[in-house]
């Protein structure tokens, strides 16, 4: 009888401790996928924050400088030496109110400064200047 009840203390023990190891386990592969997410977003939001800018700095140089042209055809804003338009979470324009990303120009003479911030913790993602330059 003895040697019964100390083999099922021993199988429970066992028992005990292999599920101990899974939850642990578990525990690191959760946080794993957390941060591997988490990095897949600011990935994804860094590659479009990129292209957005990149394509306002090409039509702010096409444009060679006009604000007007360049927010219309980044469906923005322009007022006083700043055009700011507004994408929503697939980076489709939106309006401010729908915006998740905010897209701003600001020019001080011919430079500009275009920069792309997350709206939900205003984090810059990406920012560039870029000069006009006048065709003859």
């Amino acid at each position: 009888m003895i040697k019964t009840a100390s083999k099922i203390n021993l199988f429970f023990l066992e028992l005990t401790m292999m599920l101990l190891i899974l939850a642990l386990a578990m525990a690191v592969c959760i946080q794993v996928f957390f941060y591997a997410q988490t990095t897949a977003d600011y990935s994804r939001d860094l590659s479009n924050a990129t292209i957005k800018a990149q394509s306002a700095a090409a039509l702010y140089k096409s444009f060679a400088g006009d604000m007007d042209q360049t927010a219309a055809y980044l469906e923005g804003s322009y007022d006083a030496d700043k055009t700011v338009a507004y994408y929503d979470h697939d980076w489709h324009p939106a309006a401010e109110e729908k915006g998740s990303y905010q897209l701003s120009i600001n020019k001080i003479d011919r430079v500009a400064s275009i920069q792309v911030v997350k709206l939900a913790d205003q984090s810059v993602l990406y920012y560039i200047k870029v000069r006009a330059v006048e065709h003859e």
